[in-house]
């Protein structure tokens, strides 16, 4: 290796700051964090066409400036709306340096999930899953601590959890925020040291001085 940059540094946007000009020329539209690029256009059948003719120029432009593409880090996928007209004109893969890339349900992007219709399901069942297991961590060690500490631990790890870009939540279904609503409900209770019934959620977030999950998500509501 003859020359690189530390893993972060504004050295590596410089110097991949081509690609954002390389991309606009082919009407492709892009997010970029250094050499994490994510590319995205309209679904239509020339707009693909495009989208395919942008990588394969991306690849080139990376071999001439001592870069690759990595085809097993790639992803590909198509969102639409529940009542998407199958289009059998749009390609089943991408290819990415030499080798086809399967289109996926979902995409995980910085440690958000986007299915395929933007429901955010799965988004919200991982956000459950992990916010539970470090709620039944919490109620292990609660008698040991005192009201303070365990409302600082639950709003660091359980409130962390449920507003991690949560401005994709707007527009999202009830059900889904019922479940994470349920999630903050067992925290205030946990935090609180009551039972289900002996006290509503409502009255636990007015002691707490809580948002519920949706008033967080949109300050209108």
């Amino acid at each position: 290796m003859s020359a690189a940059v530390p893993q972060g540094s504004v050295l590596n946007t410089v110097y991949v700051a081509p690609v954002s000009r390389l991309n606009a020329s082919h009407g492709v539209l892009h997010h970029q964090y250094a050499d994490d690029i994510q590319i995205f256009t309209k679904m239509t059948a020339y707009a693909i066409g495009s989208l395919q003719v942008c990588i394969d120029n991306l690849q080139h432009w990376f071999w001439l400036n001592g870069l690759l593409l990595n085809p097993s880090k790639s992803s590909v996928a198509y969102f639409h709306n529940r009542r998407r007209v199958h289009d059998t004109a749009l390609p089943t893969s991408i290819t990415v340096a030499g080798s086809d890339v399967d289109t996926a349900d979902s995409l995980h992007i910085l440690g958000v999930t986007l299915d395929s219709t933007l429901s955010l399901d799965q988004q919200v069942t991982s956000t459950v899953r992990a916010s539970n297991y470090h709620l039944q961590a919490l109620r292990h060690v609660r008698q040991s601590i005192n009201h303070d500490v365990v409302n600082t631990m639950a709003c660091t790890i359980i409130g962390s959890c449920l507003d991690y870009c949560n401005s994709i939540f707007h527009g999202m279904s009830q059900k889904n925020f019922n479940k994470l609503q349920r999630v903050q409900n067992r925290a205030a209770r946990i935090v609180c040291g009551v039972g289900r019934w002996q006290q509503s959620a409502r009255q636990l977030y007015q002691r707490l001085h809580w948002l519920p999950v949706r008033a967080r998500t949109d300050l209108s509501w």
